[in-house]
């Protein structure tokens, strides 16, 4: 049945037939050689060869006839190995390739007619044909090229005009380059070549091309020659291209993260385009901005910039061309004809689309001609032939975070290279890089608005620092002229005052004193922020000066109906004892106390120190309605990693009296304190968890928290964060809501944290005397007796206000109204 099968019965004579005369061909071809080869035969023996021979003769032509016969009857038998069509009526399954080398004729090249072709030759042809990966068979020294379907787009236009050439004719660009690798193989030698380049004419100009390919022999089974030069073959110019174009994106935009203007944003793109391992794909480039994104003098931004008639464009970047010639002029006014500019800068501004020239040399070089210039060659790269095209595209970039919102900010022009078509490939990349310059501008430009804002903003505290500070002075000035003769007037018995006069005098002087304070804290505030403070740090006896500024406060604490506890050194201020052993400059046998002998000394700014004590004391006395206030001072051992640490916010129950967390006061018989710490510890209100890290905070004021008064600036904690900063230590918080809260201030001991040039050492010398320490500590008593009366008389208002809103809400209103006065004063 198979062999009356109307569809098979062609092929199996065809393949009956290609048998049959292979068989004869062979057995000729062994017969000559056994005859050319053998010498020692004898007579029988070459008689018989000799027949063979003959009679094989006679086979080939006979077979030889028949296959001639056989090819013109069923021509579609040509392909010497056709295979099933599967019923669609082709004997080629689709291939072009095995219809042309069936239909070819071939008698006209190298190869000869088909029907001389040898077994190695067939068999080579069928395995290319065959093969789905890109493959070409160049055959004997003439490298006569059969190739299969996929090879097709290698050879571009020239296909089908290549096949059955020579590998002259059809890579005659190439050959210097291939023809010592043929030479290899011919030898013996496969070759073996990865992402190499190959500079062809497959598409009607000289293009750089990417190949990775093998060069394998093909051999004759009878001897072992070298028959061919089989070459299995892929393209990978897309990649190559991909990797280099990825490149020159990827430099772009590291450089790009650290732009900080314009100008610098322009230099760095310049610097990326003009770096010889990227103008491949970049012959040339011109960016052209408007000159008020560019120039801060030219008023940008402005009414005219908006004016197409006055609107002047800039060279930013430039690339490949010098800057200042025809081609590339160094200014573009919008309103220039035609004529006078090249590039259709215009055009591309109106449109806000891309445009191309095409051979833009030639056009060149007619605009110079007519404007008189002489002829200028636009560069190619690494190719010395001009560009092909020469691409314009709109550069926007982004006045905000949203890519929405983009204004038009000039023109880039790129010279495309010239051994590279104009693809989609290309103009992606092309396209790329215009956004990833648009994107590095933006950014620049944002960091120079946000700069620039950022300096209007410092230029605006420092005038509102200048102002509080003459503010404050001026305020400060007539508020000491009126509290010495209001004092005087206090103290005055010769004649005495009358009561109802005694009262009003001592009214206007706590709130003298409170005014002061304010003024003194904004004043302070104020040098702090402008870096204007001059600190005195001197060696002192930083108990003794603690212990006399608490003792201050603990009339009105105790009058308050509180219980202060207060552990500065060892000596407990609730014994009575110990107050007046202190009182008269006895010891304690206390560790902590600095006796001058002790080599990490207690540094401080006492004026400071008595903001830092006093402020934290109003507070707890403030925000404590009853219960105790506990005030610690103690030399402790810090780890470095706590010492080192700032300011911080943390919940703690601060019921108990204990020291603070990484604080350890005797860590071992020889470990020596590092540093000091005070805390201030009260069973008042506590502060809010969400409120905690903003305690430190200028101008900040908890709210919902109730305390003796709602007054106050927002400052007092600021500040001092900010002087102890200053000492070089830290301040920090810990509280519970409805509990309590815990200040601790912690400051280095010694001096060598501390600018040399503000460190006053008056007790470093071993050998001073008791009496010159003792005179020390009288002179910073007085100091903080002086300074903390406005404290004191702030805090014992407080109190009094307590005891009038009990007596007279009448008399409490009218109170509130006078210092709602003095607030708002100082406040505005």
């Amino acid at each position: 049945s198979y062999n009356h099968h109307p569809r098979f019965v062609g092929r199996v004579h065809h393949h009956h037939h290609r048998m049959e005369k292979t068989r004869a061909h062979n057995l000729r071809s062994l017969a000559q050689r056994l005859q050319g080869t053998q010498r020692n035969l004898d007579d029988e023996q070459r008689r018989l060869i000799t027949d063979i021979i003959d009679n094989a003769n006679v086979l080939c032509t006979l077979w030889d006839d028949d296959w001639k016969d056989l090819g013109r009857d069923n021509k579609k038998s040509l392909v010497f190995s056709s295979s099933d069509d599967g019923g669609g009526g082709d004997p080629f399954n689709g291939s072009l390739m095995k219809r042309l080398v069936a239909e070819h004729d071939w008698s006209a090249t190298e190869f000869g007619p088909r029907d001389t072709w040898c077994t190695t030759l067939r068999s080579a042809v069928d395995m290319v044909l065959d093969c789905r990966f890109p493959m070409v068979l160049f055959w004997e020294k003439h490298l006569s090229v059969i190739y299969n379907d996929s090879y097709i787009p290698i050879f571009g236009n020239k296909h089908p005009w290549v096949l059955g050439r020579t590998c002259h004719e059809a890579w005659g660009e190439v050959m210097p380059v291939v023809q010592p690798m043929f030479d290899q193989v011919f030898q013996g030698k496969a070759t073996w070549s990865e992402n190499s380049i190959l500079l062809l004419e497959r598409f009607g100009y000289i293009e750089e091309a990417y190949f990775t390919w093998s060069y394998s022999p093909i051999r004759y089974p009878e001897d072992g020659r070298v028959a061919g030069v089989l070459t299995p073959i892929t393209e990978t110019t897309e990649r190559v291209l991909a990797e280099r174009r990825i490149k020159v994106l990827k430099e772009l935009g590291d450089f790009g993260t650290s732009t900080r203007s314009v100008d610098a944003a322009c230099a760095g793109i310049e610097q990326v385009l003009t770096a010889p391992s990227n103008n491949a794909d970049l012959p040339f480039a011109l960016v052209y901005m408007a000159r008020s994104y560019i120039e801060d003098d030219s008023g940008g931004g402005g009414e005219n910039d908006t004016n197409n008639d006055k609107l002047v464009y800039k060279l930013a970047v430039t690339s490949g061309l010098e800057a200042g010639t025809p081609v590339a002029p160094s200014i573009v006014a919008i309103n220039q004809t035609e004529d006078s500019i090249f590039w259709p800068i215009h055009s591309v501004l109106e449109s806000n689309e891309t445009t191309v020239i095409d051979q833009p040399q030639e056009k060149l070089n007619a605009f110079l001609e007519r404007s008189g210039n002489a002829p200028v060659p636009l560069p190619g790269g690494l190719w010395p032939e001009p560009p092909r095209y020469v691409v314009l595209m709109p550069l926007t970039i982004n006045t905000t975070s949203s890519s929405s919102d983009q204004i038009q900010a000039g023109v880039v022009i790129f010279g495309v290279n010239p051994r590279r078509a104009l693809d989609e490939q290309y103009s992606n990349f092309l396209q790329l890089l215009t956004r990833q310059m648009s994107s590095i501008i933006s950014a620049a430009m944002a960091y120079e608005a946000e700069k620039k804002q950022v300096e209007a903003l410092a230029a605006l505290d420092r005038a509102k620092t200048a102002f509080f500070s003459n503010v404050s002075h001026e305020f400060r000035t007539p508020l000491t002229l009126m509290l010495g003769p209001l004092e005087d007037a206090l103290r005055s018995i010769d004649p005495p005052l009358h009561p109802a006069h005694q009262g009003k005098l001592e009214l206007v002087y706590r709130n003298s004193l409170r005014l002061l304070k304010l003024v003194n804290s904004l004043l302070d505030f104020s040098r702090l922020e402008a870096k204007r403070t001059q600190a005195h740090f001197r060696r002192c006896d930083l108990f003794r000066a603690t212990a006399d500024l608490v003792s201050m406060f603990q009339t009105a604490i105790e009058k308050a109906g509180l219980e202060l506890i207060v552990d500065i050194g060892g000596v407990n201020r609730n014994d009575a004892d110990d107050q007046q052993r202190h009182a008269a400059g006895a010891t304690t046998g206390n560790n902590d106390a600095d006796d001058g002998n002790n080599d990490e000394g207690i540094y401080v700014d006492l004026d400071m120190w008595e903001k830092i004590v006093s402020n934290l004391l109003s507070n707890a006395f403030k925000y404590t309605v009853e219960g105790r206030i506990f005030v610690s001072l103690h030399k402790i051992y810090l780890a470095p990693s706590s010492s080192s640490s700032t300011s911080t916010s943390t919940a703690l129950s601060p019921s108990l009296p204990r020291p603070p967390h990484h604080s350890h006061p005797h860590p071992h018989p020889h470990a020596r304190p590092t540093h000091v710490q005070l805390v201030v510890r009260d069973t008042g209100v506590g502060i809010p968890e969400q409120s905690l890290s903003h305690v430190f905070e200028r101008f900040y004021r908890v709210e919902g928290v109730h305390g003796r008064s709602y007054e106050g600036t927002g400052i007092g904690l600021a500040l001092t964060l900010e002087l102890a900063k200053l000492h070089g230590g830290t301040a920090s918080v810990a509280s519970v809501a409805g509990e309590g809260s815990t200040f601790t201030v912690t400051l280095p001991l010694g001096n060598r944290h501390l600018p040399q040039e503000h460190v006053h050492d008056d007790m470093t010398s071993s050998s001073s005397s008791s009496q010159q320490q003792q005179g020390a500590s009288t002179r910073d008593a007085t100091r903080i007796s002086l300074l903390g009366n406005a404290y004191v008389a702030e805090a014992s208002r407080w109190m009094d206000d307590d005891v009038d809103d009990n007596s007279s809400n009448h008399h409490h209103h009218h109170h509130t109204l006078e210092t709602a006065k003095i607030d708002d004063l100082v406040d505005t």
